[in-house]
């Protein structure tokens, strides 16, 4: 059965709710590494900055890596954990995919492996929707939307499908009426 941008985009956002769930209790770590380093450091302690001797760029740098880094780390960490190692084990789920009634599967009839699951998740989704500055998403939805077998462009290049629960194909549905 045809697997649509509502259930697509339903998924989405349950998942980016559970993951800010599960992210809540990191944020005042996060907090803390950052704002003890600005008040202990390069902002408050201009004196011993200069004593010290210690090349301005390497102090921003280091405060850059605090301030970006850490959250980044922990990001990734996620998505591979949520969205690359899940799917591989739980049948191409997710809880939002599950709760929506989709899942994604490889179109070989293989388990899904990680490179596929990284091409997928991070590359082209995460990666392609921000340096589009989110046009990869209009694009991604268009192609939803237009394509009767429901494909995006990530779908395309990894090998791969959204399904609905009961094990359907999208593209020999489509061809039966």
């Amino acid at each position: 059965m045809r697997t649509s941008v509502i259930r697509r985009f339903g998924s989405l956002i349950i998942d980016s709710f559970v993951l800010l769930l599960l992210s809540l209790p990191f944020i005042p770590i996060f907090v803390k590494i950052t704002t003890d380093f600005e008040y202990s450091g390069l902002f408050i302690k201009r004196g011993s900055f200069i004593i010290e001797q210690t090349p301005f760029f390497e102090a921003y740098q280091s405060y850059l890596i605090k301030l970006i880094g850490w959250p980044l780390v922990f990001s990734l960490v996620t998505i591979i954990l949520y969205y690359i190692l899940l799917p591989m084990y739980w049948d191409g789920y997710t809880v939002g995919r599950k709760l929506c009634g989709i899942k994604v599967k490889s179109q070989d009839k293989e388990k899904l492996k990680f490179g596929q699951m990284f091409l997928r998740e991070v590359v082209f989704k995460r990666l392609w929707w921000s340096v589009t500055l989110g046009v990869g998403m209009a694009i991604d939805f268009f192609m939803v939307v237009l394509r009767d077998d429901k494909q995006t462009i990530r779908d395309i290049i990894t090998n791969t499908e959204v399904i609905e629960n009961h094990g359907e194909s999208v593209k020999k549905e489509y061809l039966d009426y």
